[in-house]
């Protein structure tokens, strides 16, 4: 089993980005659970169109930066500005999308990655999914992570 979906570098171990890639290019949630599924995804039916739905919610919310390829610095026209610090610095925001193991309820965290030097939306989501997925901040607030997608990307100027 391979982790990257052959179209648009893709990760299948990152289903929220998974979904909002298909969202992107306009799949249904059935065409997309059988792109996941046949890439060697696996998720339960149910849960993968709770999953689709919640992400396209949140899409529909986000800036251009979701259309972003997941592999590639995003180009200059694409960033925001942001005022942090003393400036230079590149900042990623990502919807982290988790599920209440107790409820079972679908939710939305952010996550900031922020970087000295430009960085690839994958780049943000794996540091998102590390942050959050690991087994100590999971088991503390019983939730399973279900990936991550980049909702805005900045390039932060001196706080004044």
């Amino acid at each position: 089993m391979t982790d990257t979906f052959d179209e648009g570098g893709v990760d299948i171990g990152n289903p929220a980005g998974f979904a909002a890639y298909h969202q992107r290019i306009g799949s249904s949630a059935n065409e997309a659970l059988n792109d996941f599924r046949n890439a060697g995804g696996e998720m339960q039916t149910q849960r993968w169109f709770r999953l689709y739905g919640q992400v396209g919610d949140s899409l529909a919310r986000s800036d251009e930066a979701y259309a972003l390829e997941p592999n590639a610095i995003p180009p200059g026209e694409s960033y925001g500005e942001w005022a942090m610090g003393q400036g230079g610095q590149y900042a990623s925001q990502v919807q982290v999308v988790f599920r209440d193991i107790e409820s079972g309820a679908f939710g939305v965290a952010q996550y900031t990655h922020i970087t000295n030097e430009p960085h690839t939306p994958a780049e943000a989501e794996q540091a998102a999914i590390d942050t959050y997925g690991d087994t100590e901040t999971a088991g503390r607030y019983e939730q399973e992570i279900m990936g991550g997608f980049v909702s805005n990307v900045w390039q932060t100027v001196p706080f004044q």
